[in-house]
């Protein structure tokens, strides 16, 4: 880089970056509006001030302007008078130099200031016209002050119009920005404010720039501002803007290009009212709207619920020639309001139940603990103060022993006592658990101790092999029971106690079942049919995948073919395989086609887990008016796995968790249920006895059946220890 471009560039820079920063603080002028004072006098002051300040910020601009247009001009020279290989070195920072839009952004700017300029200008003047021609008026009054005392009664009269203007409010004029549609409303209301009213052309002339804004704007602001300009500018905004046949031509394409925001009641209701507002502007222009092609167009701008409400109307109709735009209106409005009475009447008791169910969980929620004020758990459950200490803590804290409220005693209280014992104090204070767990800790002993050594294996299943089958022979009428807590791996054998005794077992058990992938259903378009398949979401693919199968059946159109190396999950190697590049259209809940490019494979997955939905989340689901896509329990395989290439596009981003545990997942094709549920088993009960005599005569019959049957692995000397033991 040679000294002069560098110093060049750096100039450059500068001057850029002050023209920015004074175009940066000079925006807020661009939308100046003048604004009126107390009285004309004022206002002119103010105006002269403003302008003046205009002139001076639009000199500074012009001055910055011309210095940045000057070095780049230098900037062009250097850089032409420069050897063919230093100019290919300097070609892109010749370039982003050059194309900067310092100058533009200037240009733009001085526009809008000269505008504003002229119109502070014309606004002046104007207020000077109104001052001078108030003096005169007001000369004027004095000398018909006589004659107008002499006709009272006419005076008085003519006065009340005009006490009553002057309590009306003051019209803002309207305003104009080039829409054809808007012309009609906007000329009739400035010709019936400004127009028609006793005041000069040149008047009317500033108040028509006042009340026009962007294109119109510009089409006005090329004339000069003088009375006999006034109807020409007029003429020329009437033959632009007030031609009944280009504004047609704008309200039918609005009504072609007409969309609904969503698809509930709401928004076809929004959609309902602009589309009347567009129909009752073409009527006004001579359009015929009840053509029989724009009223089709029309129902098809609506979901599928309205449009067949609308058609089974239509249906009833004696004559097809009835069905016109009013026709169709009255059903539409109908139609309409009915849903949107159903769904306020919905909401409503929706909210009534909601608010019992709140007031339940407020009542039902557990009371903190009266010992250390934690709500996780009861106050008979509280560690913190142990048994021994309640007593002395309520005393403490002067806290009734009975209730555990304060203000009076537990012979006063009038609450029921403990619902363990029955007697007149607090259930934390009551010894009952105590000494429950000191009655069970016999039986935990004896559960817990030293198990005999386990039989050999061969043994141990010979002899069980033997059992079951006698048992079988047997029929079974005798019931045999053990007096130990078993589990699926292992059995404890305890010592016998009495003949007799009878033991209560309880339990409960949490199973977990497998998790619930995310799967529904959508509708396939193919090109002759469609068919109604399984999707799974899974966003541990990264490609999307279709049955093969599918795609034969229903003849999807094929883009190619390519060839992938497959690595499943927990595999070390990759698997390559080749596969079709499938167009496929899947259709939602709204009707609308979503077109993706899958790959064919001939397995998408196996057959999955089966869930049921608890009666709980049925009723969250129809509380919340969720829209299932299938059910849970459906067993069907997934033909189309959705991977992270197209999934996010079909997630509507709600999400809500079932009270069992499991989450709905709003998508495009529905509400889909995924995840884990955890289910509890029902506590069970029940009894078991033990006769001892009865099971040492079983035992002793076993020993001897099985006797010399045995295999034994062991060496000689153990294997006739066990046989002498047997006999």
């Amino acid at each position: 880089m040679t000294p002069v471009l560098k110093a060049l560039k750096t100039r450059l820079t500068k001057l850029g970056k002050s023209l920015d920063e004074l175009l940066r603080d000079s925006q807020h002028w661009t939308a100046y509006t003048p604004a009126r004072l107390d009285n004309d006098e004022e206002t002119v002051v103010h105006l002269t001030a403003k302008k003046r300040t205009f002139h001076q910020r639009l000199q500074n601009i012009e001055e910055a302007k011309m210095s940045l247009e000057g070095a780049v001009t230098k900037f062009h020279d250097a850089f032409n008078s420069m050897e063919q290989e230093q100019q290919t070195r300097e070609e892109e920072a010749y370039g982003s130099y050059t194309e900067a839009a310092w100058i533009t952004s200037a240009e733009t700017t001085l526009a809008k200031m000269k505008e504003k300029e002229v119109e502070i200008t014309n606004t002046m003047e104007s207020f000077q016209r109104a001052t001078t021609r108030r003096i005169q008026l007001n000369g004027a009054n004095n000398t018909q002050a006589v004659s107008s005392r002499e006709s009272r009664q006419g005076s008085t009269i003519s006065s009340i119009p005009a006490q009553a203007q002057t309590f009306l409010p003051r019209l803002q004029l309207p305003r104009f920005s080039g829409r054809r549609q808007e012309w009609d409303s906007f000329w009739a209301t400035f010709k019936s404010s400004i127009d028609d009213q006793p005041i000069s052309e040149m008047m009317k002339f500033n108040y028509l720039l006042q009340s026009l804004v962007g294109e119109a704007r510009q089409t006005a602001a090329q004339f000069e501002v003088i009375e006999e300009n006034y109807p020409i500018v007029i003429d020329l905004l009437k033959k632009k803007y007030g031609s009944n046949s280009l504004i047609v031509e704008e309200l039918l394409a609005q009504l072609e290009q007409i969309r609904t925001d969503g698809s509930n009641t709401r928004q076809q209701a929004n959609l309902f009212e602009r589309i009347t507002a567009l129909l009752m502007q073409l009527s006004t222009k001579g359009q015929d709207i009840n053509h029989r092609l724009i009223l089709n167009m029309v129902l098809r701008k609506f979901n599928g619920d309205i449009q067949a409400k609308a058609l089974e109307k239509r249906e009833n109709l004696e004559d097809i020639n009835q069905w016109t735009w009013s026709t169709l209106r009255q059903h539409i409005s109908v139609i309409i309001d009915s849903k949107e009475m159903i769904e306020r009447s919905q909401e409503a008791m929706r909210k009534s139940t909601q608010f019992v169910q709140d007031r339940t969980s407020l009542n039902g929620s557990a009371a903190a603990c009266i010992y250390c004020k934690r709500s996780n758990h009861r106050s008979i459950e509280c560690r913190t103060v142990p048994l021994q200490e309640r007593a002395a803590f309520l005393t403490r804290k002067q806290l009734c022993h009975n209730c555990g409220k304060p203000n009076h005693k537990a012979e006063d209280c009038r609450s029921p006592g403990c619902f363990k014992c029955g007697r007149k104090h607090h259930s934390s204070l009551c010894g009952y658990n105590q000494e429950a767990q000191n009655r069970s800790t016999p039986t935990q002993e004896r559960t817990s101790q030293p198990r005999n050594p386990p039989l050999p294996r061969s043994q141990a299943q010979s002899s069980s092999t033997q059992r079951q089958s006698r048992l079988r022979a047997q029929g079974t009428a005798r019931q045999v029971s053990q007096n130990v807590i078993t589990s699926d791996r292992e059995e404890g054998h305890g010592s016998p106690e009495e003949d007799s005794q009878v033991y209560h077992v309880s339990g409960r058990k949490t199973q977990k079942t497998g998790a619930l992938l995310l799967t529904g259903t959508t509708t396939v378009q193919g090109p002759r049919s469609a068919k109604q398949v399984r999707i799974l979401m899974d966003t541990g693919s990264e490609l999307s995948f279709i049955d093969s199968t599918l795609v034969d059946e229903l003849e999807l159109p094929i883009k190619g073919k390519t060839t992938l190396r497959l690595k499943t999950f927990g595999t070390e190697s990759a698997k390559e395989s080749q596969h079709r590049i499938v167009i496929v259209n899947l259709v939602d809940i709204q009707g609308e086609r979503h077109t993706c490019e899958l790959l064919d494979s001939p397995m998408i997955a196996t057959t999955r887990s089966c869930h049921e939905l608890t009666q709980e989340d049925v009723t969250f689901i129809k509380q919340r008016g969720f829209s299932l896509s299938s059910s849970p329990d459906d067993q069907s395989q997934a033909q189309i796995l959705l991977g992270c290439d197209h999934l996010w596009e079909m997630m509507e981003g709600k999400e809500c968790k079932l009270p069992s545990g499991m989450h709905v997942i709003d998508t495009k094709f529905g509400h889909m249920v995924s995840g884990r549920q955890t289910t509890q088993k029902p506590e069970g009960d029940c009894n078991v006895q033990q006769l001892h005599e009865e099971v040492a005569l079983w035992d002793n019959y076993w020993r001897m059946e099985s006797s010399g049957i045995d295999e034994y692995t062991s060496p000689e000397k153990c294997g006739k220890r066990l046989t002498r033991n047997k006999s």
